[in-house]
């Protein structure tokens, strides 16, 4: 037997197809309990590739994001610097008794 592998034998494996004597391969976890096999390499090149597309357009996303937020915020602001600046117009102008 090489290294990562061993022979094992259980009752409850029933793999489709498969004949009694017939080596079946099964992935296990730390834990010793039976796993889904681990993701083909042309897989993870797919998710790789869609990832990469992706990113770009996330950052683009995220920038609109931030303009337009800053768009909405300069109105407000301007809005607020005229109130205040009417206001202490108004302050200044007031006599006190």
């Amino acid at each position: 037997m090489g290294c990562g592998q061993g022979t094992a034998f259980w009752r409850d494996i029933h793999a489709a197809g498969a004949r009694a004597g017939r080596t079946v391969i099964v992935w296990i976890d730390g834990s010793g309990r039976p796993a889904a096999a681990p993701q083909q390499h042309s897989d993870v090149a797919g998710q790789v590739i869609l990832a990469t597309a992706l990113a770009p357009v996330a950052l683009i996303l995220v920038a609109l994001i931030l303009v337009l937020v800053a768009a909405g915020r300069l109105p407000a602001s301007m809005l607020d610097r005229r109130r205040l600046a009417a206001w202490d117009d108004e302050w200044a102008q007031r006599t006190w008794r």
